[in-house]
């Protein structure tokens, strides 16, 4: 089944040149990670500033059904220590993924927590959980992480095994690592 999608794919890359692809299919893909990579730092003085530049516009993370980045940027404005912290955890690679994920998405829950008690536009939901983390991971470290879309990618995993399931509340950190 993979083969099948993979030479579909691949017939595609070569009827539309593999220039084309990059430039007008995927490319701002590669343009996301780049704009990261050159702008992250954990350390910057203005790190709200900061997070706005590495995690650009695009459709990645913009939209109005797509506010993770709109709340990581709330979060970095009114709790910088605790959100330099969370994605701290996120990018400590001497921790494995899952365990990361699942870190990363309590402290920015505690973090919503402190904001639901302190502000009077109360925020329901961070709306970061596994898609934007894995996003992020994926933009720090592009080589060994993966961004993923949990809608699209339960249906490519049930499409390659008919029995495949992930039992109802399993952690966002193990869905990832499945």
């Amino acid at each position: 089944k993979i083969k099948e999608w993979v030479d579909l794919y691949l017939s595609h890359i070569d009827k539309i040149t593999p220039e084309v692809h990059v430039r007008e299919e995927e490319g701002y893909k590669f343009k996301a990670v780049d704009v990261f990579q050159q702008n992250f730092n954990l350390d910057a003085l203005d790190f709200k500033a900061m997070l706005e530049r590495a995690i650009g516009h695009n459709n990645l993370v913009a939209g109005t059904m797509y506010l993770p980045r709109r709340v990581l940027l709330k979060f970095a404005e009114g709790y910088e220590k605790d959100t330099r912290e969370a994605l701290k955890i996120l990018f400590d690679e001497s921790e494995g993924i899952a365990e990361r994920i699942n870190q990363t998405e309590k402290a920015f829950d505690t973090i919503l927590t402190r904001w639901n008690k302190e502000k009077e536009d109360k925020m329901e939901h961070t709306f970061i959980g596994i898609r934007f983390l894995s996003l992020l991971s994926a933009f720090r470290y592009p080589d060994a992480h993966n961004a993923i879309k949990p809608r699209e990618w339960k249906m490519f995993c049930k499409f390659i095994d008919d029995d495949f399931f992930i039992p109802p509340h399993t952690s966002s950190g193990e869905q990832y690592k499945k």
